[in-house]
């Protein structure tokens, strides 16, 4: 059979728009023209290497007619059964995401008789110990390290440190409690050097967990590694802002208006503790009498002086969510502030304590769990 692929990428992320690259909004009407294009030319059968996220991979498949497989990612979901939705001509579109950190490949087989697409199966194959490094591939790898260490240290020997536990970027879905223990590191590790009266990242900007064990300075880069300084090397830096009680819930409620699909703008914090409810539309899920800054209810007309990276300072008035006084903290990156707390504090034993609830889940708090929350910090 002859089949047909082609390629789309997220829209309106500063990140991926490197000058003098422009990516294009109409997406919609791209995507139309290229499936009549690969049709016309014989395709069968029409896959998308989607780059859009889940959720814009599911506007595609219900806007465009004639594909067949949309294999995402951006949004790195484990499927482990093809997720499904109708096309405008009928047909059903299957969606694929394969995870994250090169755990799996997904494997799709199917058939196609008198034009008609049909599932054969899906599953996810392990990426483990199993699976032998490709040696081209590894040398090269092994090059780079020479001049890594050259520059940085030793990235890959020296510890910094020692995770009591797992340091997880994401959060255990079985509990209420939405702050992670790398979450709160990340954002207290921020505060710790700004002073300021809340400090707070996305977990879009959190890139991988810090496993259990001793802590190499390739653990901590691999958690923070966004963004790029052409003369360090390193990611994004710190900036501190003023803003309003008022712009500090709206940048909350953005935070969560998306976590049933995506968890890339759900914050992060350090001073300053939330409750939601995830059922809510978009918009108005955040409790604002639950909001606190260090303890303190939220006062919509008072300006607090926060912490975030680059990445997030350069974000939020796209969104219409307004700082004033914004300013980049000299040698600031992420990477050295999280290493040096990291350093400072020996034995990491950070947790998820409950700075962040959603009310949508039932409350099954132990004793043990009562003991280590904490919703005033």
């Amino acid at each position: 059979m002859k089949v047909g692929f082609f390629g789309l990428t997220v829209q309106g992320d500063l990140s991926s728009n490197p000058a003098p690259l422009v990516i294009r909004e109409d997406m919609p009407a791209i995507a139309a023209a290229t499936v009549a294009n690969l049709r016309a030319a014989g395709a069968e059968v029409v896959l998308c290497l989607s780059h859009l996220g889940y959720l814009g991979d599911e506007a595609l498949a219900q806007s465009v007619s004639g594909i067949d497989v949309i294999v995402g990612g951006h949004s790195h979901y484990l499927f482990e059964t093809p997720r499904t939705e109708k096309a405008p001509d009928g047909r059903t579109v299957l969606i694929l995401q394969a995870g994250a950190y090169w755990q799996h490949v997904g494997r799709l087989r199917f058939t196609v008789a008198n034009g008609a697409f049909k599932l054969v199966d899906y599953r996810m194959l392990d990426v483990d110990e199993k699976v032998p490094a490709e040696p081209e591939v590894a040398a090269q790898v092994e090059a780079l390290r020479p001049n890594q260490v050259a520059y940085w240290g030793d990235l890959f020997g020296t510890k910094l440190g020692t995770a009591v536990r797992p340091l997880e970027r994401t959060w255990d879905a079985r509990s209420f409690r939405r702050d992670t223990p790398l979450g709160n590191l990340i954002t207290d590790a921020y505060r710790n050097v700004t002073k300021t009266d809340v400090a707070l990242t996305a977990l879009g900007l959190v890139a991988e967990r810090i496993a259990e064990g001793p802590v190499t300075g390739l653990d901590v880069f691999r958690a923070v590694s966004y963004g790029f300084d052409p003369d360090s090397g390193l990611g994004l830096r710190l900036v501190t802002c003023q803003i309003t009680g008022a712009n500090l819930l709206a940048m909350l409620e953005l935070g969560v208006s998306q976590v049933e699909y995506a968890d890339d703008l759900f914050p992060q914090a350090s001073g300053l503790t939330f409750a939601y409810v995830r059922t809510r539309d978009p918009g108005k899920r955040v409790i604002p009498w639950t909001v606190f800054v260090n303890g303190r209810p939220l006062q919509p007309a008072k300006s607090y002086s926060l912490t975030v990276n680059e990445g997030i300072a350069s974000l939020l008035p796209v969104f219409g969510i307004e700082l004033t006084d914004v300013r980049t903290v000299p040698n600031s990156f992420e990477y050295v502030v999280l290493r040096d707390e990291i350093a400072r504090l020996g034995n990491v034993r950070s947790l998820s304590v409950g700075r962040i609830l959603d009310l949508a889940l039932p409350f099954d708090l132990d004793k043990d769990q009562l003991a280590s929350s904490d919703l005033s910090r």
